[in-house]
């Protein structure tokens, strides 16, 4: 609360942590998980956030976390590609995008998969494949993107602590896929296979190295709310980046 000017202790013009709206969601989440992508206020960064509140017994005492930039974990998924080409993507848990490259046409932020039909021109599919990738782990899909057909690839990146259901997917052109190996269904087969396995060695690659650290920060966190933590304690410092 402000103590100088004409809303000084005036509790209305007050900066409230708790009535925040990432607070409240930590708590309604009652534990360690992945945060939807935000603007930071500060900035202008995008990041997503990993938090978790923190009690003290039963005693909520307050909400840790780590932001984790988005332009980081883009460098990652642009480095998705099959054969040299392919547009790599990244969903939150209601299929909006958490991370696309970017476009001529301006995507607002966590803008809906589903959209994707009426922001592009000459695109339909999308609608279709952001109702499959919520039903389904994984598979595939014919979408027609910029008047171009494409195969767009997708599989979960799961994790359960901290709690996290996004997906990553690519969009690959059909012509590059279909050229090849056109006279055999099971060569295409074998290529989503492919191209699903790559996915899921660089999520885990990447989860692995952002949630090692998280995980050790909240075991000093919680060793600090339980009031027995030593405070002097420091955290080492292993990398120089975001986490």
């Amino acid at each position: 609360v402000d103590t100088e000017g004409a809303n000084a202790f005036d509790p209305d013009y007050g900066y409230f942590a708790d009535q925040r709206p990432w607070f409240q969601s930590a708590v309604q989440k009652r534990g360690f998980y992945v945060s939807p992508p935000a603007v930071d206020s500060q900035d202008n960064t995008i990041s997503a956030v990993v938090q978790s509140p923190i009690y003290q017994g039963s005693r909520l005492i307050g909400v840790g976390g780590i932001d984790i930039l988005i332009s980081t974990v883009g460098d990652v998924i642009d480095k998705i590609r099959f054969e040299g080409q392919g547009t790599a993507f990244l969903l939150d848990d209601e299929q909006n995008i958490v991370y696309f490259p970017k476009q001529t046409q301006n995507l607002e932020l966590s803008q809906a998969l589903a959209t994707f039909d009426s922001v592009f021109p000459d695109s339909e599919g999308f609608k279709e494949l952001s109702a499959q990738i919520k039903r389904s782990n994984q598979g595939q899909m014919e979408v027609e993107w910029k008047g171009e057909s494409y195969i767009a690839f997708y599989k979960h990146a799961k994790l359960d602590d901290p709690e996290m259901n996004w997906s990553v997917g690519i969009l690959i052109p059909s012509s590059i896929i279909d050229s090849p190996i056109s006279t055999a269904f099971w060569s295409s087969f074998f290529v989503a296979l492919l191209i699903i396995g790559v996915i899921t060695a660089i999520t885990y690659a990447t989860t692995t190295k952002i949630t090692a650290p998280l995980n050790h920060l909240k075991r000093a966190m919680t060793d600090i709310a339980s009031g027995d933590g030593d405070l002097t304690k420091t955290i080492e410092i292993e990398s120089n980046d975001e986490v």
